[in-house]
């Protein structure tokens, strides 16, 4: 009996030394993780790693839905541009210029038409002045690219957006890792890479200028680099008519120091802020003025430049005309929901000027856009949308907050490919991104 004790007993070390052995090694692993998300590198590889994968995996679905795909010619599909003929399973190259992918590549290889143009486009609405529509910067930077290196659009495109939301994801992460840490941080980056208009960011859109510039306008307010804020808010008006959101949340900034600080504000702070917000409304302007000024436009491309839709109010306006009431109420519901998740225990771990912009741009978007699938495409220029499922400061451990943002990943992949094939890929029963 004596040595059977001292058998059980010798295998109870035994096992508890293994387990101890075990958590020391766990407690190694989880240091070594932890040193290495702290370090400076981290905050460079692992936004572009991250955005680097998930862009490849939406390559891949691309390629794959590609097949689906129906060849492109003149009139072939109302109501679409088509600059290129494209053949049948185009492949990616073919996918990436689709839609408005085809007014960009007609700007990036002919500029804006000038007088005499009429005609010299292709599609089912042939007025070439229509490519006054879209801001230049992005058109621009293609094809500058294009005219250095001798390549294609679609590939000169594709290397842009890439660059640029690759650097996006950098701002992004180092914005919310300033005031909520590493962990926010990297849910930020991998929820915004995994939603489900995501894949809008390597098509040949300006959505991925338009958000490198979006969260490196914010990254300025927050840091109080307001001259940079405003050149950068400039810009931005010359990619995407998205600049007056930003006006709102230069306001509400506004309010929150003068509220903080007793009604003391700073003048570097007021005339700062102040000024950034007058840019975020001549912005919406801009472009349409100088493309007038340029060249004098037809009334189609006038309409589309112009803010005067804006007065149509949108989705809310659609529905009270349609007498879609209930519709309208949900919207406001909606909106509203999200502006108590901004002013909630939640999100306070969250920059500011990030948690007023998840209620105040898509606001913008429901009043100023038409009621269309395009509104996924839209969101992605809204990082605090993508970053609701980390939004839960207070509610849930570190460990079920990880479970939270893995599950929120992986069905905004499944998403994504439902998005690619329905949204992105041209074939009978899409729809227009």
């Amino acid at each position: 009996m004596r040595g059977s004790s001292k058998a059980i007993d010798g295998t109870a070390q035994i096992a508890r030394g293994a387990m101890s052995q075990e958590r020391s090694r766990r407690h190694r692993l989880r240091a070594t993780i932890a040193r290495s998300a702290r370090s400076r590198s981290f905050r460079w590889w692992f936004p572009v790693a991250a955005f680097g994968l998930i862009r490849a995996f939406d390559a891949l679905i691309i390629i794959l839905a590609s097949h689906d795909q129906m060849a492109l010619t003149s009139g072939s599909n109302p109501g679409m541009f088509v600059y290129q003929d494209l053949p049948p399973d185009p492949g990616y190259f073919g996918v990436i210029i689709n839609w408005d992918g085809q007014w960009y590549e007609y700007i990036a290889a002919e500029g804006y038409p000038g007088a005499g143009a009429a005609g010299t486009a292709t599609g089912s609405n042939p007025d070439p002045y229509w490519a006054w529509a879209f801001p230049p910067l992005f058109p621009m930077a293609v094809r500058a690219v294009m005219l250095m290196s001798g390549l294609s659009m679609p590939v000169a495109a594709t290397a842009l957006n890439l660059l640029f939301g690759a650097a996006a994801m950098i701002v992004f992460y180092r914005l919310v890792e300033r005031t909520g840490g590493v962990a926010l941080g990297v849910s930020a980056v991998l929820l915004t890479s995994c939603f489900i208009g995501a894949p809008i960011l390597q098509m040949a859109y300006s959505e991925s200028l338009a958000l490198l510039l979006l969260v490196s306008t914010l990254w300025a307010i927050e840091g109080r680099h307001y001259l940079s804020a405003a050149s950068l808010t400039a810009l931005l008006a010359f990619t995407r008519l998205i600049t007056v959101p930003l006006t709102v949340v230069c306001a509400l900034l506004f309010a929150s120091i003068a509220w903080r600080r007793g009604a003391r504000l700073s003048r570097r702070d007021a005339l700062g802020l102040a000024a950034v917000g007058v840019i975020g409304i001549v912005g919406i302007w801009l472009w349409s003025g100088m493309a007038a000024h340029l060249q004098s436009t037809s009334a189609a491309a006038s309409k589309r430049t112009s803010s005067g839709s804006m007065l149509n109010l949108g989705w809310f306006g659609h529905s009270v005309r349609d007498g879609n009431w209930p519709f309208a109420v949900t919207l406001a519901i909606l909106v509203l929901i999200l502006f108590a998740i901004s002013r909630n225990r939640w999100t306070d771990d969250w920059p500011h000027t990030l948690r007023s912009w998840l209620w105040v741009y898509p606001t913008f978007l429901l009043a100023a856009t038409g009621m269309s699938g395009g509104i996924l495409r839209y969101l992605a220029l809204c990082p605090s949308v993508a970053l609701l499922p980390a939004a839960s400061r207070g509610i849930f451990t570190p460990r079920n907050r990880v479970l939270v943002v893995t599950a929120a990943c992986v069905l905004g992949l499944a998403l994504q490919v439902y998005y690619i094939d329905k949204f992105l890929v041209v074939s009978p029963g899409t729809f227009m991104p």
